[in-house]
């Protein structure tokens, strides 16, 4: 037990047991994003996108995205099956 002042003693700390204000650090309440998410619906809303790479220029697409050039997101596009007629 740990003594507080005037000799009242606290409870031992429990590992992880960070308490503020009688919630635990890191609750947090979630973003109300429906404004958002209704913005995005009506084509008011766009991502950036920086660059559009093939599959084939993957590796490409890694280097260009670990030198921090970019200001937008950066696509990959994948390769379309083929399909059979037969």
């Amino acid at each position: 037990m740990v003594r507080l002042r005037r000799g009242r003693e606290a409870a031992p700390r429990r590992h992880g047991a960070h308490h503020r204000r009688g919630q635990q650090r890191g609750a947090r309440r979630a973003p109300d994003c429906s404004a958002a998410r209704r913005a995005l619906e009506a084509g008011r809303l766009a991502p950036i996108i920086d660059r559009v790479f093939d599959f084939h220029e993957l590796i490409d697409a890694y280097r260009y995205m670990e030198s921090n050039a970019q200001n937008g997101k950066i696509v990959v596009r994948g390769e379309t099956p083929h399909t059979t007629q037969g």
